[in-house]
C-alpha cells in the first residue's frame, strides 16, 4: 500500500492514504536535514489503530506483548504513540535512514525494520558501520526457550534494514516521565544531552505517567537541550485508537460469553 503526499502551507505534509508497510511519496525529498525549530514538533495520541494519515508509523502491528492478558485473549495494554514530525520526514524509509545516519555507531541503539517479515525491533549495533558492508551484526532481539537471562547472541541483518533511530514509538500509558528521555533520544536525529517534558512551562514530575498527557493535552512541549518543541495531541488519531480498543474488548467479551455458554451446554448434556 502506498501513501500519497500533498503539500500544505508551512511545509506540513499530509498523508491521504494510510498504509502500514511502506512509505512512498509523490514529491521530491527535503534538500537538507537541517532542523527548523518553528516546524519540528511532536505529536501524541492513543495507540491501537492505524493512524488516519501516517499509517502504522510506530509499527504497533509488529510489537508483541509477553504473557496472556486476562481471559479476553485479544486484550492488550493501552498504549500511546509519540511521533516526531520533521519537515524532512515525508514518507519514505530512505528519508528516515538519511536523517538518522549520523547516529549509526558501534554500541548505539538501532531499529531493525523488516516490514515484509513483520519485524520491528530496537536493539544494539555490534560493529562500526561501513558503506561497503552489506550486513551488520546486531544484538539479537529474539529469545529462545528458557535462555532469556543469557547474553543476547549476535545476528546478521541487511544494512538497509537498520536505522539509527525511529520517529515514532509506542509506549504503555503508565510509562513514567523519568524514562521518557531514552525514547525521545532514540527519536531525535542528533545526540541529546537533556530531555524535559513540560506542561505550561513547568517540568512534569518523574512519576507522572504518559497517559496523563492525553488527559491534559494543552500547552505541552518537549524541551531538548533547552529548546522547546510543541507536543500536540492528535485528537483524530486518538479517537481511532479508542474505538479500536473498544472493538477488541467487545470481541474478547463475546468470545468469553460463547465459551461459557458452550461449557454450560456441555454440562447440561452430561447431566
Amino acid at each position: 500500500q502506498a501513501f500519497w503526499f500533498e503539500m500544505k502551507s508551512a511545509q506540513v505534509a499530509r498523508w491521504t492514504c494510510p498504509g502500514p508497510r511502506c512509505w512512498k511519496r509523490q514529491s521530491s525529498a527535503c534538500s537538507s536535514i537541517r532542523l527548523v525549530e518553528d516546524i519540528v514538533k511532536f505529536e501524541i495520541y492513543h495507540g491501537g489503530a492505524i493512524h488516519p494519515q501516517h499509517g502504522d508509523e510506530a509499527r504497533e502491528r509488529y510489537m508483541t506483548f509477553s504473557g496472556m492478558w486476562g481471559i479476553f485473549g485479544e486484550a492488550k495494554p493501552s498504549t500511546a504513540i509519540i511521533a516526531l514530525r520533521h519537515p524532512c520526514l515525508r514518507g519514505e524509509l530512505s528519508e528516515v535512514k538519511s536523517l538518522y545516519a549520523t547516529k549509526l555507531q558501534e554500541g548505539a541503539p538501532v531499529a531493525v525494520v523488516q516490514d515484509l517479515l513483520g519485524v520491528f525491533a530496537r536493539t544494539k549495533l555490534m560493529e562500526s558501520p561501513s558503506t561497503e558492508a552489506a550486513n551488520y551484526r546486531v544484538a539479537s532481539w529474539q529469545r529462545e526457550g528458557d535462555a532469556e537471562d543469557l547474553q543476547s547472541p549476535v545476528q546478521s541483518v541487511p544494512a538497509d534494514n537498520i536505522f539509527g533511530g525511529w520517529p515514532a514509538m509506542s509506549l504503555m500509558l503508565s510509562h513514567p516521565m523519568r524514562s521518557i528521555a531514552n525514547e525521545v533520544e532514540f527519536m531525535w536525529p542528533f545526540p541529546v544531552n537533556s530531555v524535559v517534558v513540560k506542561c505550561r512551562g513547568e517540568a512534569l514530575g518523574p512519576d507522572v505517567g504518559l497517559g496523563s498527557l492525553l488527559r491534559s493535552p494543552g500547552e505541552l512541549c518537549i524541551s531538548i537541550d533547552g529548546v522547546d518543541y510543541p507536543l500536540e495531541h492528535d485528537a483524530a488519531a486518538s479517537a481511532a485508537g479508542r474505538k479500536a480498543a473498544k472493538e477488541r474488548q467487545r470481541k474478547g467479551l463475546t468470545r468469553v460469553i460463547w465459551s461459557q455458554a458452550g461449557g454450560c451446554g456441555f454440562l447440561l448434556l452430561v447431566w
